[in-house]
């Protein structure tokens, strides 16, 4: 074989391993802060991932001429460079003995394993006594190990395998590009799983981000609404206890279950029925000028979505959709399953200004309350591909229309 096809035959080789290293990482290593952690249980579980990951890996090893070359070996190199000699050496170990007890001509080529993870861990006990734990482990950091190590494993081979020095010309050739290759297999891992822990801390910070803008719509419950609230109960008192025993019962129901929900997600059943709390009581200051409509189909009930979704969009067509003519205000909330679940709120009250409504669409934009744009923006951090369209025409109304795609 020439060199260059003994170095595309090594890179085919190696890259399944790179595969599944990749698709087992984004699974298994769901805390981006857990190559931080210093717990044991943290580096047993790093242990155990590790040494699964280079296990399936081992199933592309090459075996040629009675020559064992690990293209996993990069996996174990990893495990040390990311979590320290305790995690390379007992992810090596774990790999060692599984490389032997499934391919037993492995034999003594089975000891580089072993150290490939003790020498990851060496670089990352170096670089953090130069005083560098805060930083990542550099890529140049990385190719030297992984380089090192597939040095290390084709000088091996006439330890292992005496009689291959009569084929000392195939093994030179074969030497050059697999350390190469091999260090630079290493880099390749460690930017997957950079990148992997870029991903990861960004959805905790989209995570941690709904939540607070949960806690802040929980705290701006607004004040107009329970004086209003209040005064419609007052108005009562006299004339009608039933009545006001009845709206009391609704206002603590909201109140208990807008200001105590922890959940930032919760079924639409749930959503309605804190929804109907608060309309039992507007209904009752309206009266007549107001009306509310629902078509439900039964299996959008179950259906997930950010809490505190519906209502405040009622709430606000209520509060801007009247009318100085006292034309009775008609909302109607729909949802459907279209391959997908469909939600649509429509009012016919006084529109929404142009401008203002641009505003609300610019998800840029910071704007205070618990409006629509507040509410778009919630839905879209469960529903990545979530729809959501808004037409509006002055005198005429509002129509919301959201179209969720699969969480």
């Amino acid at each position: 074989m020439k060199l260059i096809e003994i170095t595309q035959f090594l890179i085919r080789s190696i890259s399944p391993a790179i595969m599944i290293a990749f698709i087992m990482s984004h699974f298994m290593f769901q805390d981006p802060m857990l190559f931080h952690k210093t717990r044991i249980k943290d580096k047993i579980y790093l242990i155990l991932v590790f040494g699964l990951i280079s296990s399936m890996g081992s199933f592309f090893a090459i075996y040629e001429k009675h020559i064992y070359l690990d293209t996993a070996l990069l996996v174990v190199i990893v495990a040390g460079l990311k979590g320290g000699v305790l995690v390379g050496i007992g992810s090596g170990l774990i790999g060692a003995l599984f490389r032997i007890i499934t391919f037993p001509p492995s034999g003594k080529f089975v000891i580089v394993t072993l150290i490939a993870g003790l020498l990851g861990g060496i670089m990352n006990y170096l670089h953090k006594s130069n005083g560098e734990s805060e930083k990542e482990i550099s890529m140049y950091q990385g190719f030297l190990v992984g380089a090192l190590v597939g040095m290390l494993q084709t000088l091996i081979v006439p330890w292992a395998v005496p009689e291959v020095l009569i084929r000392r010309k195939f093994l030179f050739l074969i030497s050059v590009p697999f350390f190469v290759i091999n260090g630079a297999a290493v880099c390749m891992y460690l930017f997957i799983m950079k990148t992997l822990e870029i991903q990861k801390e960004k959805q905790k910070v989209e995570e941690l981000n709904a939540r607070a803008q949960l806690r802040l719509l929980q705290s701006q419950i607004k004040p107009h609404f329970l004086f209003n609230a209040l005064n419609t109960i007052a108005s009562f008192s006299r004339k009608d206890p039933e009545k006001t025993r009845s709206l009391i019962q609704n206002l603590s129901e909201f109140l208990r279950v807008t200001l105590k929900t922890s959940k930032s997600a919760i079924s639409l059943e749930e959503e309605l029925e804190n929804l109907d709390f608060y309309l039992e009581i507007e209904k009752v200051r309206f009266g007549e000028k107001l009306e509310f409509l629902k078509e439900i189909e039964a299996k959008c009930l179950s259906i997930k979505i950010p809490f505190l979704s519906i209502q405040p969009l009622v709430e606000n067509a209520i509060k801007h959709g009247f009318h100085y003519d006292g034309r009775k205000l008609v909302i109607t909330l729909k949802a459907s399953d279209k391959k997908g679940t469909f939600i649509e709120i429509e009012d016919n009250g006084r529109g929404i200004e142009p401008e203002k409504l641009k505003d609300i669409m610019d998800m840029n934009k910071e704007t205070e309350g618990i409006g629509l744009h507040n509410v778009i923006k919630r839905i879209k951090s469960i529903y990545r591909d979530a729809k959501i369209e808004v037409k509006s025409e002055i005198d005429k109304g509002t129509k919301i229309e959201m179209f969720l795609g699969e969480r």
